[in-house]
């Protein structure tokens, strides 16, 4: 166990870099489809609706997301979250008319990027013990926990800001979106 422990960091970067990333780019997301909704249909009821399906969406993957920690590889894991969310974003931003943003294209965006949400961060916060020694483990969680409440809060912030450019619209939005899951 102590050899085990020797060869542990005191500190991830990447780690913490990943946590801050994946909820930054979640509320970029959030506060620029609110935007690109209402400002396309003039009303919030399809917001309504998304944000409905996303949180039907987390809630039965997190029941799933515990035991597929404990069977498959939690980097793993957390890397094929991800990248479904920057896929899923890059892949999609091609095929969505900016002008008027097809429901089913925003339904299924919705469904893949709340899926990397309910695994990516779980799977961060249990590969903890796995990455950072256990004395250190403490102070990591409050870097992390930092780390999460920043993105939490820049993130919206920034995609307000990025929506007062005049050449960014729901295509070029998305593509940034999926670039920063990368």
């Amino acid at each position: 166990m102590e050899e085990h422990q020797s060869k542990l960091a005191n500190f991830s970067l990447p780690l913490l870099v990943s946590n801050f990333a994946s909820v930054f780019g979640d509320g970029v997301y959030r506060f620029g489809l609110n935007w690109f909704l209402v400002a396309s249909y003039g009303n919030a009821e399809i917001l309504g609706m998304l944000t409905g399906f996303g949180f039907v969406v987390y809630v039965i993957n997190d029941i799933f997301v515990g035991s597929i920690l404990d069977r498959f590889n939690r980097k793993r894991v957390l890397l094929a979250a991800d990248l479904l969310g920057a896929l899923g974003a890059l892949g999609l931003s091609f095929l969505i008319n900016p002008d008027k943003p097809q429901i089913w294209i925003l339904f299924v965006l919705t469904f893949i990027l709340n899926v990397d949400v309910s695994y990516s961060y779980p799977a961060t916060r249990s590969i903890l013990p796995d990455v950072i020694k256990k004395k250190s483990l403490a102070g990591f969680n409050a870097w992390a926990s930092a780390s999460f409440s920043t993105g939490q809060a820049l993130g919206p912030l920034v995609g307000g800001l990025l929506l007062h450019f005049d050449w960014i619209d729901l295509r070029t939005f998305l593509q940034i979106l999926g670039m920063m899951h990368l």
